[in-house]
């Protein structure tokens, strides 16, 4: 009888309770989790914003001494190398540039036009709308990698993949995902960077609590599981990306490229000024003879 009950008999079975849809998926789940850790930013009602970071600058423009002292890597680091930067560098070019980079008028709209070009590089720019390979890698999503491809580095070359033999650039090893993202800034002074829209999902006028409630109760499907799994990939990268520290080492290099940038106007006028003085030199010469 026991035998026939369990193999010939087959009694039925209670169905097991299914979880509400949406909330099987780790990267839901994982999702809510960093929406609610980041807390976002809450001013009023109409500026409400789930996912925030906090990019205030405290930071000063470096002086012109401590500059000029490292003026060889720096021009090297943003520019290139020039091995004869000391050669055209007349000290009346210098005294000007010092006593310009000195006033008080002028380091303020320098200060102005560096922000402004960084918050033009976040905003539009493609850098902040992709990840690292191995972000990418551990979130599960598609990373393609082609067979480095070297090439010279050129003057023209202001952002690369630098190889390891100095003078080369890798082309485009990666292949990532890349993302519809809009940015906004809110509070004082605009400290406060925050997601306004991610793939054609406005974020703003709501809480970071809601969206997390949203995303775990999986609503109408507003957000698909691919959406969340993009998400908090991203979330990982721009972590890392918008710190305090790494806006204000952005500065300081920005500041620097400004400074590389007006050494080399010094330095390609000294040089075609020397050029065209040793044509005349040249000619006045050949001038004599001839008479």
């Amino acid at each position: 009888m026991t035998i026939f009950a369990t193999f010939g008999m087959q009694t039925r079975r209670q169905p097991v309770a299914q979880p509400p849809r949406g909330k099987g998926n780790v990267y839901r789940r994982l999702l809510a989790a960093a929406v609610e850790r980041n807390a976002g930013y809450l001013r009023a009602y109409r500026e409400c914003y789930p996912l925030s970071w906090d990019v205030s600058l405290t930071a000063s423009i470096p002086s012109y001494d401590k500059l000029f002292a490292d003026r060889h890597q720096i021009v090297a680091d943003c520019l290139g190398p020039l091995p004869d930067l000391d050669k055209f560098l007349p000290a009346k070019a210098l005294t000007v540039l010092k006593d310009k980079w000195s006033n008080g008028a002028w380091r303020l709209g320098l200060w102005n036009r560096v922000t402004d070009d960084m918050r033009e590089s976040l905003t539009g720019g493609d850098t902040y709308r992709t990840m690292a390979p191995e972000v990418a890698t551990r979130y599960g999503l598609p990373v393609q990698r082609f067979p480095r491809k070297y090439r010279r580095l050129t003057m023209d070359d202001v952002c690369y993949h630098p190889a390891s033999k100095q003078g080369w650039v890798l082309e485009d090893p990666w292949v990532l995902p890349f993302y519809r993202v809009k940015w906004a800034f809110a509070g004082r002074n605009g400290k406060h960077l925050v997601l306004s829209e991610f793939e054609g999902r406005r974020l703003d006028r709501c809480s970071s609590e809601e969206l997390a409630e949203a995303i775990r109760s999986g609503a109408e499907g507003t957000y698909s599981n691919k959406w969340c799994q993009a998400l908090l990939a991203m979330i990982h990268e721009w972590d890392t990306c918008f710190t305090r520290k790494a806006v204000e080492d952005e500065f300081v290099y920005q500041c620097k490229w400004q400074f590389a940038q007006k050494l080399e106007i010094i330095h390609d006028a000294a040089a075609e000024a020397g050029k065209e003085a040793a044509e005349r030199d040249y000619w006045a010469e050949r001038d004599i003879v001839t008479v």
